[in-house]
């Protein structure tokens, strides 16, 4: 039997799933029935689910949140809602309001040719069969509740496609701004595909433009090509009413590059879960996570790595910073995790290898976030 916070969100689904497709792509909607079948089976991760021992999911996902199923327009003006407080910035920026793309607010700097940042719902209805090839097929409905959940509601989001040996030199930002006259969930889905060859920076930040309470899920696809090179930055800076759950899959290719950075500077609670796939010889993957919290501020990152086929050797490195504000340093815990070397030819197996590492010293952390 379903318990009440899942109960809600099954009735929602059974009650509205035809206005929610009504308001989505079809490549979109091929998938909604079977990750709502997929949610149903598993609902919430519990406690006892070693990847989710440290947070009550059905907690966050209790309360009431409206949700804009018939996507109606949310009144905004992202350049009054967002002060951005990194000076001399030079980038390309976008927006997405709650789980939208904002198309009235386009960078005047162009591209470089075939390079595309649109709607992912308006791209799916345009280029089914493009869109089709990887939307969730890494994002596993049949293995995360949160991600069944995220995928049989989310009806738009964000493409990012980079051709074949294409570099962009600027980097590429989207503010992701949450803006409601209540309390508000949004479902958000990102799809990143970087061909051959291709190389891209990405800086993602998150921004409360109202003092409600917010849910936000989002669910990150990212395909990295052979020899490509990607560098994705994502900055929290919302407020003690946020929950947001964000689950980033990265599937990469032989000699793929990939550079992950997240930093929660303020919120109220965030999940981060990250699992990488390696395809290919030579791939290598490097996380980084800073927080800088207070209070009863919560943020809990979660990876694993993924190995299919013969990857040698393949490495990821992650290493987490935890800071406390009006304190020098209260903890810091690092993870270092490498794939190993020695591979075989087998069925794809989880790897998850973790050394505890001495405290850093504060000056390791300053010395970090400088780096960032």
């Amino acid at each position: 039997m379903a318990m009440l916070s899942e109960k809600q969100y099954l009735d929602l689904y059974q009650s509205s799933s035809r206005m929610i497709k009504k308001n989505s792509a079809e490549v979109l909607n091929a998938v909604r029935d079977a990750a709502f079948e997929d949610f149903r089976r598993l609902g919430f991760p519990s406690r006892k689910v070693e990847r989710y021992k440290y947070t009550d999911m059905s907690a966050i996902f209790e309360p009431d949140y409206g949700l804009n199923l018939n996507r109606l327009e949310i009144p905004v003006d992202p350049y009054e809602a967002f002060r951005c407080d990194v000076p001399n910035l030079s980038t390309s920026l976008y927006f997405v309001v709650n789980d939208a793309f904002y198309n009235k607010a386009l960078p005047k700097v162009e591209l470089p040719e075939g390079v595309i940042v649109d709607s992912l719902s308006k791209i799916a209805s345009e280029n089914p069969e493009f869109i089709g090839k990887y939307y969730a097929k890494i994002a596993k409905t049949d293995e995360d509740g949160i991600t069944a959940l995220n995928t049989f509601l989310a009806q738009d989001g964000l493409l990012i496609y980079v051709p074949k040996n294409v570099k962009v030199e600027r980097t590429i930002q989207v503010i992701n701004i949450l803006r409601s006259d209540v309390d508000l969930m949004v479902n958000r889905r990102v799809l990143i595909v970087m061909e051959q060859g291709a190389e891209a920076k990405f800086l993602f930040c998150d921004h409360a433009a109202d003092d409600k309470n917010f849910l936000a899920t989002q669910v990150i696809e990212a395909y990295v090509g052979e020899n490509a090179s990607l560098d994705l930055y994502c900055l929290e800076e919302t407020h003690y009413k946020n929950r947001r759950v964000s689950n980033v899959y990265i599937e990469q290719q032989a000699n793929s590059r990939v550079n992950h950075n997240v930093i929660t500077l303020h919120n109220g609670i965030t999940r981060n879960r990250l699992d990488l796939v390696f395809k290919g010889e030579g791939a290598e993957c490097f996380c980084n996570g800073c927080v800088i919290a207070d209070k009863n501020q919560v943020l809990i990152t979660i990876r694993s790595s993924i190995i299919r086929w013969v990857i040698v050797p393949a490495t990821s490195f992650i290493s987490m910073y935890l800071m406390v504000r009006h304190v020098v340093l209260l903890q810091v815990e690092c993870w270092f995790v490498m794939v190993p070397r020695r591979l075989f030819l087998r069925k794809p197996t989880r790897t998850s290898v973790q050394r505890r590492l001495p405290v850093c010293s504060p000056s390791r952390c300053w010395r970090f976030m400088q780096m960032m």
